[in-house]
């Protein structure tokens, strides 16, 4: 089997993503890492603990006036390279990604960074 690699020639690339609360955070990724890489890089940039980070997930974002919710970055996306090709009306948000409202909520609440 052959495997091939794209190089996206972005080495060190500032990505912004926003919080649900307004919260905008930039970090600094590769372009080519993938979702998870860039979620764990922005949830240690807000301080949320690791073992809480299986909680959140990276949404593609438009319109930042009223926000609506395009979709869910999938975990072999590169977020960086999905917003290059877009306009400035998209963004990345950070929100947490369960459906088990009644054993997560309360375990978030109480926590103060989350």
């Amino acid at each position: 089997a052959v495997v091939s690699t794209q190089s996206t020639g972005e080495e060190g690339v500032g990505l912004q993503v926003s919080t649900v609360d307004g919260k905008t955070v930039e970090v600094e990724i590769n372009g080519a890492d993938y979702s998870p890489e860039v979620l764990k890089q922005v949830a240690g940039a807000l301080g949320i603990e690791e073992k809480y980070q299986p909680l959140f997930g990276l949404f593609l974002m438009q319109g930042r006036e009223s926000p609506r919710i395009v979709r869910r970055l999938q975990d072999m996306e590169c977020p960086f390279l999905t917003l290059k090709p877009l306009d400035e009306t998209y963004f990345v948000e950070l929100r947490r990604c369960y459906w088990n409202v009644m054993k997560f909520d309360p375990v978030l609440m109480g926590n103060s960074v989350t």
